[in-house]
């Protein structure tokens, strides 16, 4: 269960998004209004903060800042994501700096958690690592690769570790291709429709970070985002670099166990 704050000026929607929420078991704060919600960040920590993209003044970026400070000052160890939900006629309204990730307008509330905790843990990896080297091109892209639950899933059948890990690296390499193709033809729709299939990819090798950068790449490319696309598809290319050889190392090891 999380603790969500939502903030809406429209009664109607913030209700429809809060209800959905609470359906799924997590609390909602819903605000009309920013000044109140700045206020509600110095009484309560949130796992979650949700916002509309139509907003098109300063105040979401104020806000944002407020919450980074209070993070920055000591509030909590992991950064609190920043979501939004939109209509495609919504999109490019508020600064994309602003938001960490999107919601479907119609998002699925089961899966509203696991979004929160890709987003978190890609996110405290992000910062972790760009403390200890902020320099470091190899540094900024740390995806999570648990090699046991991996193995657990596959029911530690080696031939069929193996097996899918030859299948991803193949088939990753051509999505890499896909989507880069249909970035530069502007087709966002095959960009999005990639996008999702690799970050079930991700997800099955348990490889967090690159997960949630897939998520955001899906989401972005479904509002036709070119501007967030391009430097996600980047940090999708980057988690793979980190990722591949590991998935190597463990293929290797495995083969003829």
């Amino acid at each position: 269960m999380l603790r969500v704050l939502l903030i809406d000026d429209d009664p109607i929607e913030c209700e429809r998004i809060a209800t959905r929420l609470e359906k799924a078991e997590h609390t909602v704060l819903p605000l009309s209004g920013f000044d109140q919600a700045a206020e509600a960040l110095e009484i309560q920590r949130f796992d979650a903060v949700i916002l509309p993209m139509r907003i098109a003044d300063e105040q979401p970026n104020s806000f944002t800042a407020k919450l980074r400070g209070l993070e920055a000052a000591g509030r909590g160890t992991t950064r609190i994501p920043v979501l939004t939900y939109l209509a495609e006629s919504d999109c490019k309204t508020v600064e994309q700096s602003t938001v960490d990730g999107y919601l479907p307008r119609d998002f699925e509330p089961i899966l509203f958690a696991e979004t929160v905790s890709n987003l978190a843990s890609g996110l405290r990896l992000s910062e972790r690592s760009s403390k200890d080297d902020p320099s470091s091109p190899k540094a900024a892209a740390l995806p999570i690769f648990k090699a046991e639950e991996f193995e657990e899933q596959m029911g530690f059948d080696p031939e069929l570790v193996v097996e899918l890990i030859d299948l991803f690296l193949v088939e990753s390499a051509n999505q890499v291709s896909e989507m880069n193709e249909a970035l530069a033809a502007g087709d966002f729709p095959l960009l999005c429709r990639v996008a999702h299939t690799i970050k079930g990819s991700f997800g099955s090798f348990y490889a967090i970070q690159a997960s949630a950068h897939a998520q955001c790449l899906e989401h972005a490319a479904k509002i036709s985002d070119e501007l967030r696309c391009r430097p996600l598809l980047e940090a999708v290319v980057a988690d793979l670099d980190v990722l591949k050889p590991e998935l190597l190392e463990l293929r290797n090891a495995r083969v003829g166990s």
